[in-house]
């Protein structure tokens, strides 16, 4: 794990993955703002390594360190604020084949310099 999430590469299950945004980017069209993916992977782990996953971002939003996604070639480090949105959502998904079921936690800040630093200035 070291400073974040790894995760091995592995085939990317398109139906799930376009649900999920399809719902996300509604959310972000009802509120105006335009949906941009910075990072997106998806594999088949066992219960332990998803633990161990989402303890490894738990740990680094504890201690106030950034949290670095990483997967294949790329990542990204985010710094998440002291204060963010917390959402989780439980779903099912039906259609075509078995139902799919999810569960799944968001963090939701605005990206902003310096939030604290929103003092007023008259010069």
């Amino acid at each position: 794990m070291g400073d974040g999430i790894e995760t091995k590469p592995n085939h990317v299950n398109q139906t799930h993955s376009g649900a999920f945004r399809r719902v996300y980017n509604y959310r972000r069209r009802t509120e105006g703002m335009p949906e941009e993916v910075l990072f997106t992977t998806e594999s088949t782990e066992d219960r332990g390594s998803i633990a161990a996953s989402l303890r490894s971002v738990a740990d680094k939003l504890e201690s106030g360190e950034p949290v670095t996604l990483a997967a294949g070639g790329e990542s990204l480090t985010l710094e998440v604020p002291p204060r963010a949105t917390f959402e989780v959502k439980a779903e099912r998904e039906t259609g075509s084949g078995p139902d799919e079921l999810s569960v799944e936690f968001e963090i939701e800040w605005d990206d902003v310099d310096d939030p604290t630093d929103a003092s007023l200035s008259i010069e």
